[in-house]
């Protein structure tokens, strides 16, 4: 059997998901979520930020990523990576055509600038800002509804499902990327077009827009004058002269840490656009077609 640690329980869709990835019989365990992130560390060698409310307190910085990893996702990793981390991260993406996904919060260095170079991806040191209304929910929560056609975002597009995110950081292609070796870099995520990066976010000062200071969207960047928040890259390369190209590793990199927290994962667009990349990341595209079912009850405290 395998046997699962989780601070809730799944409902029945969410645990029918996962079944699909063994064949082995699931068996679910209870624990509170500090022990839970504690499993993790101890089995996978990888810490991250807490997908708890209130964050995490300590980092562990991965080692050789496991030989059988069809996955790896660095949520909110709260230090930087240092080089021998990112080489390990590199070699996997490159050589072993690994999948990752990226959550990276604003404000935190994160050491992956040789990785995100690699795979034509710019992370802003900004924290994005917006003086539309409709961009903001009343808790003061960026609200995004721009999505580009892609399979990780096409539920949201069809059922104009909106994100809900914390503070965030911009993410887009790098324009000075190569176009050699098959790499498609794609923002699929972005603000409305009066958001912009505020580059003195430290001072804690009323933002205001800087212009030739602060970040704004490019017109010659798809989409046009938005800032991305998220980005999806791939290597797609022909291979033995075979007449389809054959993917080679895939990356998303998402601009802030807390898509996935306990407190937004309710939120119909957060739950589907991650529970998206993580299938198309792994080339399960087939199933991304049926919204997942909103979470009404997803956290269980013990005492």
């Amino acid at each position: 059997a395998l046997h699962l640690a989780s601070a809730w329980l799944p409902d029945a869709a969410m645990a029918a998901w996962i079944r699909t990835f063994t064949p082995r019989p699931v068996v679910w365990h209870l624990a509170v979520a500090e022990r839970v992130h504690q499993l993790i560390i101890e089995h996978f060698g990888v810490g991250s930020g807490s997908l708890e409310d209130g964050g995490d307190d300590g980092y562990l910085a991965p080692e050789a990523v496991p030989a059988d990893a069809d996955l790896v996702v660095a949520a909110a990793p709260q230090g930087r990576y240092t080089a021998f981390d990112q080489e390990q991260l590199r070699e996997y993406l490159n050589k072993r055509e690994g999948r990752l996904i990226l959550l990276l919060a604003p404000g935190i260095p994160h050491g992956l600038d040789d990785l995100l170079y690699d795979w034509g991806v710019l992370v802003d040191d900004v924290v994005i800002y917006d003086t539309d209304p409709d961009s903001f929910a009343d808790n003061g929560d960026l609200i995004i509804r721009n999505f580009l056609a892609h399979p990780i975002t096409q539920t949201l597009l069809d059922y104009k499902i909106p994100l809900q995110l914390g503070l965030s950081r911009s993410v887009r292609p790098d324009p000075g990327r190569s176009t050699s070796g098959g790499l498609e870099v794609e923002t699929l995520a972005a603000t409305s077009t009066s958001a912009w990066g505020e580059v003195s976010y430290r001072q804690r000062q009323v933002p205001e827009y800087n212009r030739g200071v602060d970040l704004k969207g490019m017109a010659n960047l798809p989409p046009a004058n938005r800032l991305g928040v998220v980005v999806a890259s791939e290597r797609v390369q022909v291979r033995n002269n075979l007449p389809f190209s054959v993917r080679s590793g895939r990356l998303v990199v998402i601009g802030t840490d807390d898509l996935v927290a306990n407190y937004r994962i309710a939120g119909a667009g957060n739950l589907n656009l991650f529970l998206n990349a993580v299938n198309w990341a792994i080339d399960r595209d087939t199933q991304l077609n049926v919204p997942t079912r909103p979470i009404e009850r997803f956290q269980l405290s013990l005492s």
